[in-house]
C-alpha cells in the first residue's frame, strides 16, 4: 500500500491524537480508532459512526460521525505533514453509496496534496471491513488557520 504499515510514520496514537490541540474534537467526536499509515500523500485510520459513539437522532441517512472522522484524518495529516492546523472550508462532493449508518468500523484511505503552505486538498475513501465502498468524500478543501488569522 503507498499508505505503509499499520501505524507507520504517525508520531501520535488515536488516543494522542486528540491530546495537545492536535485535533480539537471532543469526546462524542473522539471517532478514529486506529491511525494506521501515513505517508507524504496520504494516510488511513479505522473509524466508527454515530451507532458506536451513541449519538442520539437516528435513524440516519449517512453516518455524520464517520464522515466527520474522515475530516479528522485529514486534520490530522495537515498537523503531521507541517506542523500547522487546518479546518476545512469547502467539500465537492460526498457520495454514500453503504447503508446508514455503518454498523461496524470503516476503513479511511486520505489521498492529499499541500497547494504551497496553507491550502490542502483531499479525496476520502471509506471501506468495509470487508472492502465493500461505503463513502466517497471528494474535494475536500481546507486551510491552516494560522491563514485565516487578521492581524490588526
Amino acid at each position: 500500500s503507498p499508505i505503509g504499515d499499520a501505524g507507520a510514520g504517525w508520531r501520535w496514537n488515536a488516543q494522542e491524537v486528540y491530546d495537545e490541540g492536535r485535533l480539537f474534537h471532543g469526546s462524542d467526536f473522539h471517532v478514529i480508532r486506529s491511525l494506521d499509515g501515513v505517508s507524504n500523500t496520504g494516510a488511513a485510520a479505522t473509524i466508527v459512526g454515530v451507532d458506536e459513539q451513541g449519538w442520539p437522532g437516528a435513524p440516519w441517512i449517512t453516518d455524520p460521525a464517520a464522515l466527520d472522522g474522515g475530516l479528522q484524518l485529514a486534520a490530522a495529516w495537515g498537523v503531521h505533514r507541517t506542523g500547522q492546523h487546518f479546518l476545512p472550508t469547502r467539500v465537492g462532493r460526498v457520495r454514500w453509496i453503504g447503508s446508514a449508518p455503518a454498523l461496524a468500523p470503516l476503513r479511511c484511505e486520505l489521498s492529499s496534496r499541500l497547494i504551497g503552505r496553507d491550502k490542502m486538498v483531499s479525496e476520502l475513501v471509506f471501506t468495509s471491513a470487508d472492502g465493500r465502498l461505503i463513502a466517497v468524500l471528494d474535494g475536500l478543501e481546507m486551510f491552516a488557520t494560522d491563514a485565516a488569522t487578521v492581524t490588526p
